[in-house]
């Protein structure tokens, strides 16, 4: 699987090639400086997905994420690890959960949109291992416009932390995320993704990542997108079996549970 590499995550400290990539279509006119953003450089730029293919515009898409171990590398500069469920054609929305911007041990949640430009949505928050994080798009059909929010509860280390439940969200113009593009007018979005992203030093080195309640919307009859979930990606998952039901034209695709156990290759543990 081929992935888009034109994002550049806003930091502490300045720009920081990041989170977030997208996964190109053969015809996809995603280019920078005239050529396709697949082509561009980002050092050991890995991912392990799973991706929904309905072929229609995406109405509602929701999970939640239990936040994985935190990484034991105590000296994670140059190290680029994310979590994001995200929505993508030719851009990307993303709720980012990255290592970059803090200390080691650490997890940030950076609402983030991509790739031409590319930007944070808000401020990054700290989390906690543990803690549950819900993320929910949903499309506003009438104005175009997707209302993007995010809902965490702290499990325990949270808890100890200090950390009190909290909630946030925004509305996000499509538009946005192609204004260098001149012309482009962004198809909605229609490829639900669930991704681990490494850059840099990176590995998966946090343990196994868990999604649950996974609901997706699509303005579709189709039914196959939902039901034969597959990754082409070398890590081994394990997922409940989903359940989807269609009313009109519009199919609900449910899985309880996706765990991205570990890696099978050797790029994960680098």
């Amino acid at each position: 699987m081929k992935f888009f590499t034109a994002l550049s995550a806003l930091a502490k400290l300045g720009l920081v090639h990041g989170q977030g990539n997208m996964v190109p279509s053969s015809a996809s006119n995603n280019k920078v400086d005239g050529k396709p953003s697949v082509q561009r450089d980002i050092a050991n730029l890995t991912f392990y997905t799973v991706e929904f293919l309905p072929k229609a515009p995406i109405l509602r898409f929701e999970s939640t994420l239990v936040i994985p171990a935190s990484s034991p590398d105590a000296s994670p500069d140059g190290d680029v690890q994310a979590l994001w469920p995200g929505l993508q054609t030719d851009t990307l929305l993303q709720n980012v959960v990255t290592n970059v911007g803090g200390g080691p041990h650490e997890w940030y949640l950076l609402p983030f949109y991509c790739c031409h430009p590319a930007g944070k949505l808000t401020a990054q928050r700290r989390i906690y291992p543990g803690d549950l994080l819900t993320n929910s798009y949903i499309w506003d059909m009438a104005h175009n416009k997707w209302l993007d929010t995010w809902a965490l509860t702290p499990g325990p280390e949270g808890s100890k932390a200090g950390l009190a439940a909290f909630q946030g969200g925004l509305t996000f113009d499509q538009t946005t995320a192609s204004k260098e593009q001149s012309g482009l007018v962004p198809k909605p979005y229609d490829q639900p993704v669930l991704a681990i992203e490494l850059q840099g030093h990176g590995t998966w080195d946090f343990g196994a990542v868990t999604w649950r309640n996974i609901i997706m919307e699509a303005n579709t009859t189709e039914t196959d997108w939902c039901t034969m979930v597959t990754t082409d990606n070398p890590m081994k998952l394990t997922t409940s079996p989903p359940v989807v039901r269609t009313e009109g034209n519009v199919t609900t695709c449910y899985i309880s549970q996706m765990t991205f156990e570990s890696p099978t290759d050797k790029k994960g543990s680098r």
